[in-house]
This record gives structure tokens, C-alpha cells and sequence, in this order.
């Protein structure tokens, strides 16, 4: 990982609902450390595509 690379935050817009987001540096920053592409789909949208979820003592669990 470079240290030295600034991130700064962008604006996209959501592939679902069309409307723009911002993603942030530190996001940018996470992605990228990760190896991941940026996101398609603003934070409403992922929770929508993701479905309800349970959580159990701290654990996640996707409800069917």
C-alpha cells in the first residue's frame, strides 16, 4: 500500500435510484486497500439490495 496517495471524495450516482452520493475518502480509501471497485449503488439502495437482516448476539444472520 502507498502511503502517499491523497484520496478525496467523489460524487457518483446510484445505478437503482439515479440519484448521486457521495463517496467519501475515507471510503475511497477502504475500497482501495481492499482491492475493491468503487460502489454502483448509494447506501439506501445496497440495504434495500441486501434484504432485511437479523442480528443474534452480534452476528448477522440474512433473513429469507
Amino acid at each position: 500500500m502507498d502511503s502517499n496517495i491523497k484520496f478525496e471524495a467523489e460524487r457518483l450516482i446510484c445505478c437503482d435510484c439515479k440519484q448521486p452520493f457521495v463517496f467519501s475518502a475515507g471510503e475511497r480509501r477502504y475500497y482501495f486497500d481492499r482491492g475493491l471497485a468503487p460502489p454502483k449503488r448509494c447506501r439506501v439502495c445496497r440495504q434495500k439490495r441486501r434484504g432485511p437482516q437479523v442480528y443474534v448476539e452480534g452476528v448477522r444472520h440474512d433473513r429469507q
